[in-house]
């Protein structure tokens, strides 16, 4: 059968999501792959192969680093993971490059006077050839540390503002309208790969914004998604 992501189209605001600008990279990476689910549902399987064999690949790491595994043992999990790599990198740049301009438009919608932008930011980049060599060429600084230094796990979405990270000269406010028009445009496209409108879910968000940019919010949304479900807190 399929997934719950295939069946259903769905962009969820919870409060939590405020941390996609003030946080480290890896919530961001998560609101790439979480977008691109969103889009294109098979990626998760994608996903999962990653993680799975970048653990497995650790695992061995730290056998050879006790001495009881051989450095040969790698060679299978370098192929896999970079392999499983190259699709993560690919889909998080189609991703980007689809959702860029869609962002930096629904900012302004929302009233901002100033150019948002995202940038996908790899760790590594290039085919999977190009990345099975730099697993290889690191494996001893790797085999040290007991853990994989390069992959998309290590992986970054910058969010401007005016051509600064957002995430130093951003305000409150204008982070919360950066995540609004992130989540605004992921529903854009959801509904461009999908030919379906998405459900959006915002959970106590309309109560802090000032009159005219829920407004704004509200016919925005209803452009590009089937319904709009917000609450407004307690």
């Amino acid at each position: 059968g399929r997934s719950l992501r295939e069946r259903w189209a769905a962009v969820t605001f919870i409060p939590d999501v405020l941390d996609l600008i003030k946080r480290g990279p890896a919530v961001r990476r998560l609101a790439m792959d979480r977008a691109i689910e969103s889009a294109w549902p098979r990626f998760e399987e994608h996903e999962r192969a990653y993680r799975q064999t970048m653990e497995q690949r650790n695992a061995v790491l730290r056998r050879v680093r006790r001495r009881e595994g051989n450095e040969d043992e790698l060679d299978p999990w370098d192929w896999q993971l970079a392999d499983t790599a190259s699709l993560i990198i690919e889909a998080r740049e189609r991703l980007v490059e689809r959702l860029a301009p869609l962002f930096r438009e629904r900012v302004i919608t929302l009233g901002s006077p100033h150019a948002a932008a995202l940038t996908y930011a790899p760790s590594v980049v290039g085919e999977s050839a190009a990345i099975l060599a730099l697993l290889q060429e690191r494996r001893r600084e790797d085999i040290e540390r007991q853990t994989t230094g390069i992959g998309p796990h290590l992986d970054d979405l910058v969010v401007e503002l005016d051509g600064r990270d957002a995430r130093r000269s951003a305000s409150q406010g204008e982070q919360r309208t950066l995540v609004l028009g992130f989540l605004l445009a992921q529903a854009a496209l959801v509904a461009e790969t999908r030919q379906e409108q998405p459900l959006l879910l915002l959970d106590d968000v309309l109560s802090e914004l000032d009159r005219d940019r829920r407004m704004r919010l509200i016919a925005t949304a209803r452009e590009d998604t089937h319904k709009l479900l917000a609450g407004m807190g307690p």
